[in-house]
């Protein structure tokens, strides 16, 4: 792959460089909070799942059910999908 920025009138070219895909299978699914980018609405967001195989996103919490308040950082159990905490 080789980049290029254009720099006013004039174009910079990058070394070039390879991006190498693994054969290892992946994790299907990838969780996340979603919330508005800039913080603008901060108080509507949720934790979410997306599906890497299909690309359905799935929501596993909304804050609109406890009065809007902040939803924050997540983290699995060593890794383990059936057990997730978060903080509200």
């Amino acid at each position: 792959m080789t980049v290029f920025t254009k720099e006013g009138k004039s174009w910079k070219k990058y070394n070039p460089f390879s991006i190498m895909i693994s054969a290892d299978p992946i994790d299907p699914y990838i969780v996340y909070r979603l919330i508005e980018p800039g913080y603008e609405l901060w108080n509507k967001m949720g934790i979410c799942q997306r599906d890497l195989e299909t690309f359905n996103e799935s929501v596993i919490y909304e804050n609109k059910i406890t009065n809007y308040n902040c939803v924050n950082c997540h983290s699995f159990c060593m890794g383990n999908p059936k057990e997730m905490i978060f903080h509200v």
